[in-house]
């Protein structure tokens, strides 16, 4: 059997201010990749304005958002395609604003699915801290502690915010050194390391998911599949470039897409 997951950043959940034209336009190019599972950050005010019902509505999938310590700016949600192989059987979102020990900038969501025939699965999504190097090193530490607990293997997906391990020569001329300081610290990427395989370094795919927007483009692979699953389940890893954006005046976001495939022994 094989399963889909993806991670996406929707910049500003998809909103102009207040026009959902792009997280319409988003939408319906994300459905056409017919994933098991979306990993969604940013998803701004969804818990209030209605896109979450937008989002299931359009993608044909349920969503589970987990909102922000921060702001509604930063909730994260997984999307399930619930079916006789996939059955949600319950949530364990981390932070959310009441947990003062939780070390999370945003959030992290945390779906339980069981699947027959193979047992129980994980399905997460986290937006690690925009600045500061520290804070998401001890993040990436609670995650691992998340990612080995009871519950079945755990797969998610983050926007790390910073350089994944074996990340290539990026070019950073005439960037901040603050921020290429910052963005290149790889703490964060060694704690997950210790959990969890990187799906995208592990078939050597370091195609970047950032940089394509802004005048201070940093190029590098902020957008991560990590699993506990075997290395052996890990069929394919892909990164939806920005080079033909379904937008006429450009990318819908300054993040793109990343979908990585597993194939599950479920006896069939």
């Amino acid at each position: 059997m094989d399963v889909k997951f993806g991670t996406y950043n929707f910049l500003n959940g998809g909103l102009d201010d207040g026009d959902d034209t792009r997280l319409i336009r988003q939408l319906r190019r994300l459905a056409r990749h017919q994933v098991t599972a979306w990993a969604f950050q940013e998803c701004s005010w969804w818990d209030v304005n209605g896109s979450l019902e937008i989002a299931e509505e359009l993608l044909g999938m349920r969503g589970y958002l987990a909102r922000s310590t921060r702001s509604p700016g930063g909730n994260v949600a997984v999307f399930v395609r619930a079916n006789d192989r996939i059955k949600v059987v319950g949530t364990r979102h981390e932070g959310m604003g009441h947990d003062e020990k939780a070390p999370f900038w945003h959030a992290v969501a945390v779906v339980h699915v069981d699947v027959p025939g193979f047992g129980p699965l994980r399905f997460g999504s986290g937006h690690l801290a925009p600045t500061s190097a520290e804070l998401r090193a001890k993040e990436a530490e609670h995650i691992g502690h998340i990612a080995v607990r009871d519950g079945g293997p755990f797969t998610i997906g983050i926007d790390g915010n910073g350089y994944a391990l074996n990340e290539p020569e990026r070019d950073v001329e005439g960037m901040h050194p603050g921020k290429v300081r910052r963005k290149s610290d790889i703490k964060a990427a060694l704690f997950l390391a210790e959990y969890m395989t990187d799906t995208g370094e592990y078939l050597g795919d370091t195609t970047p998911t950032v940089g394509h927007t802004r005048n201070d483009k940093l190029a590098y692979r902020c957008d991560r599949v990590h699993t506990t699953l075997p290395a052996t389940t890990i069929v394919s890893h892909q990164v939806i470039t920005a080079d033909a954006p379904d937008n006429e005046d450009g990318p819908d976001s300054d993040h793109v897409e990343a979908i990585t495939t597993f194939r599950l022994d479920t006896g069939d």
